[in-house]
């Protein structure tokens, strides 16, 4: 496939749960010099999810005061500044000095244009609140494919909370987040898979992509429609994987390793038969569909209701212990910045009838 024809394919967005690989997967894609990966910018988070606060007049006129656009625009910039470099973050401020803007070109912007390296090659996007954006991306990006990888739910749990150094302490906020987020993600993706089906939709787990990693990057390089490549299996050798292993926080340390081939399957001995019997009692129906066997099957029956309980139980004094107290997944740091700019309301105020 040549790198003219990977642009018009479309970009190539990644469904997954966080701590199930998603570092890794844009790594190994990463290595491939037919590939450009756009890590951790999170455009649609950050901007087009936002686009609504910069209503009803659109983007602000050049001279105008500090709008919601201005503001976006600005926190974007510096994101990506700091995950790409000041060159893309300078052309993002110029194009964006503009009297209206297109959402759909915008997104085409970001995601083709602005990246000097995406010219000619396939983008790969890892993109938070995914669906959140989907009829918009299947609208902008007709021939838009999706990796769909999942991991062990128990795992994910364990690695969570290894991340944050205990168990009671998770990146999620709590057990009961993380459960309820893993679930919302399979589901979502199980969706997409059936909606769009096998062409548009690849599924994979991580763990097979550790224990075979070349029969599974062959079969994602046959999606993708890219050539083999054995830079993907060295990905550890890359100047990106070194950086982001060095100087990132110690999760990401492993990137600057090879695939380590049996680094799954640690809930085993990471976490108490307790936890393991919660997880599989809040998704013990959706594990099975991802083929991971239950370790406690014949117990849940009795116990289930017990588990289901356990976890939003707990999931207050969890989320104080890691100073989290938003009871929600989706993050708000773009919104509660915006709630402070001074906007224009989108409908008259409503007057309700007098009471009698």
């Amino acid at each position: 496939m040549t790198r003219a024809a990977a642009t018009s394919s479309g970009p190539c967005f990644l469904i997954s749960t966080g701590r199930s690989g998603t570092n890794l997967i844009e790594q190994v894609l990463g290595a491939h010099p037919d590939v450009c990966v756009l890590s951790s910018v999170h455009h649609g988070q950050r901007l087009l999810q936002h686009l609504h606060y910069t209503l009803p007049r659109g983007a602000s006129l050049p001279g105008e005061g500090p709008t919601a656009w201005r503001a976006l625009v600005s926190r974007a910039a510096a994101r990506i500044a700091l995950t790409r470099n000041e060159t893309e973050a300078q052309r993002l401020r110029a194009w964006a000095d503009r009297p209206a803007v297109c959402p759909a070109d915008f997104a085409r912007f970001l995601y083709f244009e602005l990246p000097a390296d995406a010219k000619g090659r396939l983008v790969f996007i890892k993109e938070q609140g995914l669906q959140h954006l989907m009829f918009f991306l299947l609208e902008t990006f007709p021939n838009a494919k999706f990796v769909f990888q999942v991991r062990d739910p128990r795992d994910v749990l364990l690695s969570a909370q290894r991340l944050r150094g205990g168990w009671l302490r998770n990146m999620f906020g709590s057990t009961r987040q993380m459960l309820a987020c893993w679930d919302q993600d399979q589901r979502f993706g199980l969706a997409t898979l059936g909606l769009l089906g096998r062409e548009r939709v690849h599924l994979q787990r991580y763990e097979d992509l550790l224990g075979d990693p070349e029969g599974a990057l062959r079969a994602l390089a046959r999606f993708l429609g890219i050539g083999w490549d054995d830079g993907m299996l060295a990905f550890h050798e890359t100047p990106a994987a070194k950086r982001r292993s060095q100087q990132g926080p110690a999760a990401l340390v492993n990137l600057g390793k090879p695939l380590l081939r049996e680094n799954f399957g640690k809930w085993r001995r990471g976490l108490s038969a307790g936890q393991v019997k919660t997880v599989e009692a809040h998704l013990g129906d959706l594990m099975d569909r991802f083929g991971y066997p239950r370790e406690h099957e014949v117990a849940l029956a009795r116990i289930r209701s017990m588990h289901l309980l356990k976890a939003l139980l707990l999931a207050p004094l969890e989320h104080v212990a890691n100073r989290d107290l938003h009871l929600w997944r989706h993050d708000r740091t773009v919104e509660r910045y915006l709630d402070g700019l001074d906007r224009e309301p989108l409908l008259p105020p409503l007057k309700y009838p007098a009471v009698s």
